[in-house]
């Protein structure tokens, strides 16, 4: 029985316990009890679940199934399905080459590693992964051949200036102290190194049309959302500057779980077809290749990557001067 008790706590930025609410809704990926909601911080406007799960209740939140932990492109059987997986990782990694072409590589909350079983091909880089789910972290271990530290990035711990990179996709909105996190990330980078992480955009398109049935959401595992101005506070008051900001690729599956969340309520044959029909699918692909291509180009897609760099106070001040 998952026990679905919520626990109350205060802004972790400002410290602040009033708010207004933004959205509230039952847990609609996996379908499991209880109804969790998202406000916005009164006085900073950092957007948090108030109240939630303990960490150990939200972990049973998280489904076999989840993106994160999906099986690796070179597992699929249908070639077309891993040529396809493979060029959206493919993107990712040249997108990180361009930053950081070699060094060591921590990937936190890799899941399945996706991404590092990429970046294995280029052979530039020394690759860790972490990952909280014991179960996964062995097999990722195991399949890529790479360290996996089984750990929660809270409780993650080593030598200060470890990395040349961190990165974090789709992960700082599940951190239960997200300033926490960014300040490790800071300790474990090396002088000029990089962070270069993804996070569900609150200022994209889906969000505006979809509303509460918006994936960025996801009730109640994503804990976080970061209006961009305040990110770019957050990141430099730990010696984080960021320099670099895009939608690398407009998520075709995001928009089919969209559509799933809002068809729960409405269900409609054509969505149904649209998202769970293989012709169905390559339909919606046609008719949505352009709009994410735009949506992408005008940083409105679901999710937005940052490239943040590591630089002392004095170097950032007198690059700002």
């Amino acid at each position: 029985m998952i026990n679905t008790e919520l626990e109350s706590h205060d802004c972790p930025w400002c410290q602040t316990s009033e708010y207004k609410i933004v959205v509230s809704g039952p847990d609609l990926l996996a379908g499991l009890p209880g109804r969790f909601q998202f406000v916005k911080c009164s006085n900073c406007g950092l957007l948090r679940q108030e109240p939630r799960l303990s960490w150990k209740d939200l972990l049973r939140y998280y489904p076999l199934n989840y993106i994160s932990h999906q099986p690796l492109p070179v597992e699929e059987h249908n070639i077309l399905t891993r040529m396809t997986r493979r060029y959206g990782l493919q993107k990712r990694v040249r997108f990180i080459k361009r930053y950081v072409p070699s060094g060591n590589w921590l990937d936190v909350g890799c899941g399945s590693g996706l991404i590092l079983s990429e970046a294995k091909y280029a052979n530039t880089w020394s690759l860790e992964g972490l990952e909280p789910v014991t179960k996964q972290a062995l097999s990722t271990s195991r399949k890529l051949d790479i360290p996996v530290h089984n750990s929660a990035f809270e409780e993650f711990d080593a030598p200060n200036s470890s990395y040349d990179l961190i990165t974090m996709f789709d992960v700082l909105e599940h951190l239960l102290n997200p300033i926490e996190g960014i300040k490790k990330v800071s300790r474990l980078l090396k002088a000029n190194g990089y962070f270069i992480f993804a996070i569900p955009n609150l200022n994209s398109y889906d969000r505006k049309l979809f509303k509460s049935y918006w994936v960025g959401y996801d009730l109640p595992r994503h804990l976080f959302l970061y209006p961009h101005d305040l990110l770019e506070k957050m990141l430099s008051s730990f010696d984080l500057q960021i320099i670099s900001s895009r939608c690398v690729a407009g998520s075709h599956g995001a928009l089919k779980m969209n559509l799933m969340f809002y068809n729960q309520n409405f269900q409609s044959p054509i969505i149904e077809f649209l998202v769970h029909n293989k012709i169905g699918d390559a339909i919606l692909k046609g008719i949505d290749l352009i709009p994410l291509f735009i949506s992408d180009l005008l940083k409105q897609s679901t999710d937005i990557f940052f490239v943040a760099k590591k630089v002392n106070r004095i170097q950032s001040a007198s690059e700002n001067n």
